[in-house]
């Protein structure tokens, strides 16, 4: 294991324990996560098989098995496995959600499965700084015409931009460009990340994916992260995420939020 991934790995598992109470539980997240789960279940149906390659707490695992759909899912930090495996059990769907804990490099680890599609939620891409590797290594684990969706953190952010330029912090306000990656905090720590706009995006999986559709994730509205501003201003945090749902799929809209999310299928050959 690389020492980059070994860093993030041990950021992951400080932050598991207090990871659903401080992202999870916000009326941001359950806004956006909804955006992204919809389009899950409108791809996958019961009786198909998922791979999940960054779980986290198992959020998506579990609801695409409650939905009767069968879920291999993996983090590289064992804490975030123990409480998928955890709260799969405590919901009833344990015996749909097979938890593994397992890094990008190693994803050949099921290799010998066949999956209807794979979803990475959340800016789990964004975490690794060989994405053209993870992008084959997913393509083959998916059937021909399987779906991939991935939600990924975007260089340009109008908001985190906006954020830092208005306090005067014009160095913080362009970080997500820094090309050999940069450390992110989570919790009270850091995972080193790579930020890339949907173009470039898109043109690192492209020999493995056909792009369907690309989207924009907190545009205007304040991410989860934002917990003062979305505190201090609920109704216009609302309205905010109201109006993100009306252009998040036009141009140039889809390109400026915090995430974008790229739905992309295998090619056969």
């Amino acid at each position: 294991m690389s020492a980059t991934v070994t860093h993030n790995v041990r950021a992951f598992d400080a932050a598991a324990a207090s990871y659903d109470e401080t992202f999870e539980r916000s009326f941001i997240t359950e806004h956006i996560r909804k955006i992204v789960s919809d389009r899950m279940l409108y791809h996958f149906h019961g009786g198909q098989r998922v791979l999940d390659i960054n779980c986290g707490t198992g959020t998506d695992a579990i609801l695409l098995a409650q939905n009767g759909i069968s879920v291999t899912a993996l983090d590289a930090s064992p804490k975030m496995i123990e409480i998928t495996k955890a709260k799969s059990l405590t919901l009833g769907v344990g015996d749909l959600v097979e938890a593994r804990v397992s890094s990008y490099e190693n994803l050949d680890v099921v290799h010998q499965q066949s999956y209807d599609g794979a979803i990475s939620n959340f800016g789990g891409l964004n975490c690794t700084a060989d994405l053209e590797a993870v992008a084959e290594h997913v393509c083959k684990l998916l059937k021909p015409g399987g779906v991939f969706i991935a939600c990924v953190m975007n260089k340009v952010c109008l908001w985190e931009i906006s954020s830092f330029l208005a306090r005067g912090k014009f160095k913080e306000g362009f970080r997500r460009f820094h090309g050999d990656g940069v450390d992110a905090r989570i919790a009270d720590t850091t995972v080193h990340s790579w930020y890339y706009t949907p173009r470039q995006f898109i043109k690192r999986i492209s020999h493995w994916f056909d792009i369907e559709t690309v989207y924009g994730i907190n545009i205007l509205s304040p991410s989860p992260n934002s917990r003062s501003f979305a505190s201090n201003y609920p109704q216009l945090t609302r309205n905010l995420l109201r109006f993100d749902d009306r252009v998040r799929h036009i141009y140039p809209f889809n390109a400026l939020g915090d995430h974008f999310v790229i739905e992309g299928r295998r090619r056969s050959q």
